[in-house]
């Protein structure tokens, strides 16, 4: 089993308003020194308590949040030393599931535009190649295609979820962080979304960065677990 993350004493720091005008200013260390290793087609889930530094790990490790130290490296690359173009170009191999599907989806606009963005920043593929693109992964995550023309309120909380994932795969990643992506969901649809992931990983062999404070939710999609307390 090949290393796909590996990540080395990754360490993120906040600044902090200065106590006084002369004074040096001060720093938070959100994240100290943390290592992992994720292997090709493996979830790691990430828990711990609030604001233990979970999320932050992962965005720093995906080169959303800056990190201060450490090392990221993602198939023998290392992330925080690339260019903005490397890494835009790498970010078509890892992409995010949000916490909330009601606050990451545009409201103005209709869902097939957001399930095509990824494709249409990137520049990957004709137009009717993207759209042919956008029907498949709908189906894929259980939506139907005659629902592409409708705006993100038309659907319910676990349906914008979908809608968020399918928007993940549209660039065939190999990497998917999830930052509690069931968190904001009723029971019921939970499991539903939990049993499409593990249906995704299989099926089309991804890597999952999964976070959560719920070790519940963790067993059902993880192989492997860390956990995180104050950073």
């Amino acid at each position: 089993m090949s290393t796909l993350l590996d990540v080395r004493d990754l360490t993120v720091r906040f600044a902090l308003p200065k106590p006084a005008i002369f004074a040096e200013r001060p720093y938070l260390e959100a994240v100290r020194k943390v290592s992992f290793r994720l292997e090709a087609g493996h979830a790691l889930g990430i828990v711990g308590e609030s604001g233990s530094g979970k999320t932050t790990t992962a965005m720093a490790a995906i080169r959303l949040t800056p990190a201060a130290g450490g090392e990221v490296m993602f198939e023998g690359q290392d992330l925080l030393c690339l260019d903005d173009e490397a890494m835009r170009q790498r970010r078509r191999d890892v992409q995010l599931i949000f916490q909330d599907p009601y606050s990451s989806l545009n409201p103005r606009a209709r869902v097939a535009d957001i399930v095509r963005e990824p494709l249409d920043l990137m520049e990957i593929g004709t137009p009717d190649e993207r759209m042919a693109r956008v029907r498949e992964l709908f189906t894929l995550v259980g939506l139907r295609p005659d629902q592409l023309n409708l705006f993100p309120h038309q659907f319910s909380g676990g349906q914008r979820q979908r809608i968020s994932i399918a928007r993940a795969l549209t660039t065939n990643p190999r990497l998917l962080v999830c930052d509690e992506p069931v968190s904001a969901l009723d029971v019921a649809i939970q499991a539903q979304i939990l049993n499409l992931l593990a249906r995704l990983k299989s099926e089309l062999r991804l890597s999952y960065l999964f976070i959560s404070h719920d070790l519940g939710v963790v067993r059902h999609v993880c192989d492997d677990v860390a956990v995180m307390y104050l950073g």
